[in-house]
């Protein structure tokens, strides 16, 4: 059992030693092989005798690849199941790092304190420690890259600018906020990354024929099933190459008046055992039988949910009208919120967002039909 232990402990002590710079991880461990480091000497006598079928499935066409030369394959093999088992802690790292609540010693605030100041406030004054406002800051080119105060900063990973491009294009940039990144600080401005490009509702009133169903407290899901890619390669693309499982929606109201829904798109496990969905949230204090193409929302958000191992698969066997918390993420951040916009928004973001446009697009015809009311 100590020996499993020093094993998991030394996965988690190198992933930390790599994040900073999120090195290659079988690179770093070939650098620790071969300096004959004492952990991974140990880890490789511990990961050795564990080897099973699965192992030798997933890895054993990796041994003529010319690392972790010197060895029995069996140790070769379990060198790059290390690998693996690194990876995934540094997977679970970067979601971590990200995704923490600001604080003052993070980098960006450590460096330029001033931008603390622009950190979302609630209509109470609580600082809400994930987001701060896009007025405040100067996009580069339409990119992630921004600048405060003449230093560079970018958005999270997960937030691609063309969402950010459309909200700015439609509504008050003073209304908007964003994820920063808080571990990314440039005194010089930074590389560009390429991001997936994003066809572009024209504005919200495309959707100004649509009115929305009653549905009281019904909650739904959307299955994305397998396909032939001759005759549907979207399809077959969202859930193959996308990994997109299905689409949940959940819509009620509270005994306050307060409509809220939510969307989540889930994802199959990956090979971290993560579960990583994309989730929107809006509410509004419409009253029952305002007509949807003039209601006004509280707010609207959107996020990333997390599910590591065990809740992975209990959120992959559930649903979110069936119990499921927010709270039951492992790791979970909002990337953008756009306070007072029209309901019909919730299309154009939904459309930017979400990665299947199959199901999207039947909830859309499922939900919405030429009614009047919303409740």
């Amino acid at each position: 059992m100590d020996e499993l232990d020093n094993y998991y402990n030394f996965c988690i002590e190198i992933a930390t030693e790599m994040w900073p710079e999120y090195k290659n991880p079988r690179d770093y461990c070939h650098v620790l092989y071969n300096e004959q480091d004492e952990r991974f000497k140990e880890m490789l006598k511990t990961r050795s005798v564990l080897l099973d079928d699965n192992d030798y499935n997933k890895n054993g066409g990796l041994l003529g690849l010319g690392f972790f030369n010197g060895v029995t394959d069996d140790e070769k093999l379990a060198c790059y199941c290390i690998v693996d088992d690194i990876t995934s802690n540094l997977t679970y790292l970067d979601f971590e790092k990200r995704f923490e609540q600001y604080n003052k010693e993070h980098a960006i605030f450590n460096n330029v304190p001033n931008l603390w100041d622009e950190i979302r406030k609630s209509e109470g004054g609580k600082l809400d420690l994930e987001l701060i406002k896009l007025s405040s800051l100067e996009r580069i080119n339409k990119s992630e890259v921004v600048t405060y105060e003449n230093k560079y900063f970018k958005f999270d990973y997960a937030l691609n600018p063309n969402i950010v491009d459309w909200s700015e294009t439609n509504f008050d940039s003073n209304s908007i906020y964003v994820r920063l990144d808080p571990h990314e600080y440039h005194e010089e401005q930074p590389v560009q990354r390429f991001f997936e490009s994003i066809l572009q509702p024209a504005n919200p009133d495309w959707w100004k024929e649509l009115n929305i169903r009653h549905r009281g407290h019904e909650g739904s899901a959307y299955l994305l099933d397998d396909c032939d890619p001759r005759e549907n390669l979207e399809q077959y693309w969202e859930k193959h190459i996308k990994r997109v499982v299905r689409l949940e929606i959940k819509a009620n109201r509270g005994p306050d008046g307060l409509l809220s829904m939510l969307l989540e798109e889930i994802t199959s496990i990956d090979n971290n055992g993560l579960m990583i969905n994309r989730v929107i949230h809006m509410d509004t204090d419409a009253p029952y039988g305002t007509r949807f193409n003039e209601t006004t929302l509280k707010h609207l958000d959107i996020a990333v949910y997390v599910y590591k191992d065990h809740n992975a698969q209990k959120r992959m066997n559930t649903n979110i009208n069936k119990g499921i918390r927010s709270d039951d993420a492992d790791y979970k951040c909002h990337l953008l919120r756009i306070d007072n916009i029209p309901f019909k928004s919730v299309f154009g973001i939904s459309y930017l967002f979400l990665k299947s446009k199959t199901l999207l697009f039947e909830w859309l015809k499922d939900q919405f039909d030429n009614l009047n009311d919303i409740d």
